[in-house]
């Protein structure tokens, strides 16, 4: 599955939750680069739609040390 993403929220403006729900998802691992942004923005959002969420500290990253903590 694709789901284009102009944003920095995987869930604005797309057709993600639309699709996890789908498949029948409840609990999302997000990992990626801008942790500070994007997966911040993502995390929040699917916070929102209550989905339970697991972050692992060593999958995410930002352009600074601080920043990603």
């Amino acid at each position: 599955y694709f789901v284009v993403n102009p944003k920095n929220s995987g869930f604005y403006s797309t057709t993600l939750d639309l699709l996890l729900r789908h498949l029948g998802a409840r609990t999302l691992v997000l990992t990626g680069m801008a942790a500070d942004n994007c997966v911040l923005f993502t995390a929040n959002d699917a916070y929102l739609r209550d989905y339970r969420l697991v972050i692992p500290s060593d999958a995410v990253a930002s352009e600074t040390r601080e920043a990603n903590d």
